[in-house]
């Protein structure tokens, strides 16, 4: 059993026109939310093994902000392809990792993260997994259990449902 979970960034800062999409920084609201999702993590016990984040500063900053809250130092691994990847590359992407993690925590963007999350969990039929369809707001975080033996196998609808967390139901 393995675990895979997706973090959307949090909420970025458009108050500098001047910076490139790729160079928007965390606004006040994401910087509050990336550590109360990491808070969350740890009062679950969610701690990856592994992390996969997109090279833009608002995902490193999300990163950044939630692992120290989630007070663990797992592998980081930052890269390009995650920034605004489509469902391609997070599948290859994850498929990528090294068996020696169970678990892993992916930081990125929509709409791919979205329908990653979607397409992992194409059996899924919750209540839960209905609202990730309809809304996967910044910051908000996807926690699925994963049969498969090794980070190769990962496809459609291999994935069940643990946690769907967003920050503002948060106490």
């Amino acid at each position: 059993m393995r675990r895979l979970m997706l973090l959307r960034h949090a909420k970025s800062s458009w108050r500098d026109p001047t910076l490139g999409d790729c160079d928007r920084p965390l606004a006040p609201r994401g910087e509050k939310a990336a550590p109360r999702m990491g808070a969350f993590m740890r009062a679950q016990g969610l701690v990856p093994d592994v992390v996969l984040s997109s090279s833009a500063v608002r995902a490193r900053q999300t990163m950044a902000l939630a692992l120290d809250a989630l007070a663990c130092a797992p592998q980081r691994i930052v890269t390009r392809r995650l920034y605004h990847a489509p469902l391609d590359v997070l599948f290859e992407e994850v498929r990528g990792l090294d068996d020696a993690h169970e678990s892993a925590l992916v930081i990125g963007h929509n709409p791919g993260l979205q329908a990653f999350a979607l397409a992992l969990l194409a059996r899924e039929r919750s209540a839960e997994a209905l609202e990730i369809a309809r809304h996967y707001p910044t910051a908000a975080l996807v926690v699925m259990a994963l049969d498969i033996a090794a980070w190769s196998q990962l496809a459609r609808g291999t994935a069940r449902l643990e946690h769907y967390q967003v920050p503002r139901a948060l106490p």
